[in-house]
């Protein structure tokens, strides 16, 4: 099975979102390799790993792969440059020798089952495309040749595979949907506690497996952090509470008023279905297509709301979250920038002992930068959430956003033994970098009709070019026309993507025309 795996056609890289790629063998081929990075990873680590199927807000025929370390992160640097030699080389099954041998010092294939601890596998999840169930299909098969644990969690956000990777390792119990949704209601019911009670009723069919029982976390007054002590894994959770055979309800004694979701017709509309919460879905019939936050940033013309009302745009894998509103035709958009605002201005009143930071990307807005700074440390960050992650844990509690909507809390151990029920929920939440928890906490908490700031004029273009790397210097054009800008090659697509901002649409305008023909000319 494994040498009838071919290297691609043209050269693949895993990049900050893993590999992508129209929907075809290549992909199938290099998603079957990166499997057996996952497996050497696990090895190495002794621990359960998570394999992701998708593409994110990619149009709907493209897909991909993205795996997620034992600790809940993404996977190391250096395991990038492994999947980036085992998907391009033209020896397949000789480099998984090679690494079992270098990482894991086992001789080779037949020698791995002596080396499984019982509690790890390869944790498996799909968003919704069409070509998700062949490709997590022949990952499964390519498991069960080599003999390989692993459990399928089906449909979930990439979030929550991240989620469920890190608490199944901390707890040494496999975590599962159901466990996501009870976390999501249990922190959302305290953040509305005034106005929700909680209920705890049996359900016969909770578990897909019923040999186990799984384990799920709340907080109980201010007991710190527990630790697999095998595994070094913390977890942010202080008490478990068996929960197998049990389900969450919120019963709602006032009225909860939510927003309406699009959902870009991806995984969120399942997970928001699941929560039994009152919330309307509008959105498309087909993934990312003229739906989603990719669509409504981009367009700026939005074909599924209600007029004159807030409503909340998700992409393709749940992992992005905006909010606009069309009133007479005319669009008011919330991104990344504006939220981070926000919702750091929400942590100042939640935790007034705290200093708060915050990380904002090469994109964002210089308005929003400049308000940011008027009450959070600031930083900025190259595109990419490893490049965010990685700023934002400088600080003892802080947010990361791209103006995409892509974002999360970060927070030290710290900070959260030392919070109350009430703080805990909101770092909970905002810590998963999930859009349906970070709506959770934005529907609770966050006054979206106040204008804090009034953005400069921006413009975004993408360009297909023969040669994405090439150098072009527009210094000179910007200068010309008072405006910020730069070209950065994208890490998925092969394209170079031009962002620009400035004082009027005019001179952005008249700056994108100059920059755009000295690009193009630079090909030739």
């Amino acid at each position: 099975m494994l040498e009838r795996t071919t290297k691609p056609l043209k050269e693949m890289k895993y990049g900050t979102s893993g590999f992508r790629d129209l929907f075809g063998l290549d992909l199938k081929n290099a998603i079957k390799r990166t499997t057996l990075v996952a497996i050497v990873r696990m090895l190495e680590t002794n621990s359960s790993i998570g394999l992701m199927i998708t593409a994110s807000h990619n149009p709907v025929n493209d897909n991909g792969i993205k795996l997620i370390d034992h600790d809940g992160e993404s996977i190391p640097t250096e395991y990038e440059e492994i999947c980036n030699e085992f998907v391009n080389s033209t020896k397949g099954e000789e480099i998984f020798v090679k690494y079992l041998l270098k990482i894991c010092k086992i001789p080779g294939i037949k020698q791995m089952k002596s080396h499984f601890n019982k509690n790890t596998r390869i944790l498996l999840g799909r968003d919704t495309r069409p070509s998700s169930p062949e490709l997590i299909h022949d990952v499964i098969e390519l498991l069960k040749y080599l003999e390989i644990p692993y459990y399928y969690h089906h449909i979930v956000s990439t979030p929550e595979l991240h989620y469920l990777t890190k608490e199944t390792n901390a707890t040494g119990k496999i975590i599962v949907h159901h466990n996501y949704i009870n976390f999501l209601l249990i922190n959302f019911s305290i953040l509305k506690n005034s106005k929700s009670k909680i209920y705890f009723k049996t359900s016969a069919s909770i578990n897909e497996d019923k040999n186990f029982c799984c384990t799920f976390c709340i907080n109980e007054g201010n007991r710190p952090f527990e630790i697999n002590e095998e595994k070094k894994i913390e977890s942010f959770n202080a008490k478990s509470i068996e929960l197998s055979n049990k389900d969450v309800s919120i019963e709602q004694t006032d009225k909860i008023i939510l927003h309406p979701v699009d959902t870009a017709y991806g995984v969120g509309s399942k997970v928001l279905k699941d929560l039994k919460l009152n919330i309307e879905i509008i959105t498309g019939d087909l993934l990312n297509f003229n739906c989603g936050s990719d669509y409504v940033l981009t367009s700026g013309k939005p074909k599924h709301f209600i007029e004159d009302t807030w409503q909340a745009a998700f992409d393709g894998d749940a992992d992005r979250i905006i909010y606009f509103k069309m009133k007479n035709d005319k669009i008011r958009i919330l991104d990344g920038d504006n939220l981070c605002i926000k919702l750091g201005m929400i942590l100042n009143k939640v935790f007034p002992e705290q200093k708060i930071g915050c990380v904002l990307s090469i994109y964002s807005n210089s308005k929003a930068i400049n308000f940011a700074k008027q009450f959070m440390q600031v930083e900025i960050a190259e595109t990419g959430v490893k490049n965010f992650i990685k700023k934002v844990k400088a600080f003892e509690l802080g947010l990361f956003f791209e103006p995409n909507g892509h974002g999360s809390l970060h927070y030290t151990k710290e900070v959260y033994n030392k919070s109350n029920d009430y703080q805990r929920a909101v770092l909970n939440l905002l810590s998963l970098g999930d859009a349906v928890s970070n709506y959770l906490v934005i529907e609770s908490l966050v006054d979206l009709e106040k204008e804090l700031y009034k953005p400069n004029p921006i413009k975004d273009i993408a360009l297909k070019v023969k040669d994405k790397n090439r150098k072009v210097d527009i210094g000179s054009i910007l200068k010309k026309y008072k405006c910020n800008g730069f070209i950065r090659a994208s890490g998925t697509e092969d394209v170079i993507r031009l962002h620009l901002e400035g004082e009027s649409t005019d001179n952005i305008e008249k700056c994108s025309i100059e920059c755009v023909n000295m690009i193009y000319n630079s090909q030739e």
